[in-house]
């Protein structure tokens, strides 16, 4: 956090950073056994630069400080680039009121602390109940899967929020 907070405040110009970390879990019961077990994780950053009315970005996932200035450096490159043949130039709106904190979504902590081991005996479980719970259910699958976000949204005229949400689903 502390990172972006220093890219966006060397920058002479307005400047916006955009955090994205996505991870997911996916987890498969058929008939008592396991038949999806899997996980993901993605994250990179986003940034947006104006520059004498013209628009520059860049996206890296090389989030280390210096991997941060590249594309830094990438989108004012763009800007700069663009700004000569463009005819219209863009502003920023005027007013409204700036984000600022953490925005928590319920129930994020909580799935994030659960053992996956505790997860997948409910995955398990709710598969064997559904499995027995006629005789004429012969095959049951039971899956779930969660998402988990975290994302941070820094500018240069003072937004400074971050969002962490979880989509978990059976």
């Amino acid at each position: 956090h502390e990172d972006l907070r220093r890219l966006v405040g060397k920058a002479g110009h307005w400047t916006e950073v955009r955090y994205h970390a996505r991870r997911g879990r996916a987890l498969g019961v058929m008939k008592g056994e396991v038949v999806e077990m899997s996980s993901q994780h993605t994250e990179g950053v986003g940034l947006r630069v104006l520059i004498d009315g013209t628009w520059g970005f860049a996206a890296t996932s090389d989030l280390d400080q210096r991997g941060l200035e590249r594309a830094l450096t990438r989108a004012e490159a763009m800007a700069h680039a663009l700004a000569s043949v463009k005819r219209k130039k863009a502003r920023l709106a005027e007013g409204g009121q700036l984000a600022r904190g953490d925005y928590l979504v319920p129930g994020y902590e909580e799935l994030d602390a659960m053992p996956l081991e505790e997860k997948f005996r409910v995955v398990r479980e709710s598969e064997a109940q559904l499995r027995q719970s006629s005789d004429r259910i012969e095959s049951a699958m039971c899956r779930y899967t969660e998402g988990f976000e975290d994302k941070i949204i820094l500018t240069s005229d003072g937004v400074d929020a971050r969002v962490r949400l979880v989509r978990p689903s059976m």
